[in-house]
């Protein structure tokens, strides 16, 4: 799915932006903070698999910026 990556310009964070979901990743030397801004259907759709999944992508791109 699209998506969109927004770097905060004043604040440790970051967001993942696309149409059915958004998550907002905070981050500091010993913390990682995500929330996520879910559409009904992507609610419908966060099963345990999905957010493993979604999980692994964050941890991924923050081992990529070296977060």
């Amino acid at each position: 799915m699209p998506a969109e990556l927004h770097w905060d310009q004043e604040q440790p964070r970051f967001t993942i932006r696309s149409k059915w979901l958004s998550f907002i990743v905070h981050f500091s030397h010993e913390l990682l903070v995500v929330d996520a801004e879910l559409t009904l259907a992507a609610k419908m759709l966060a099963t345990p698999e999905n957010r493993r999944k979604a999980v692994q992508f964050i941890e991924s791109l923050a081992n990529d910026f070296g977060l």
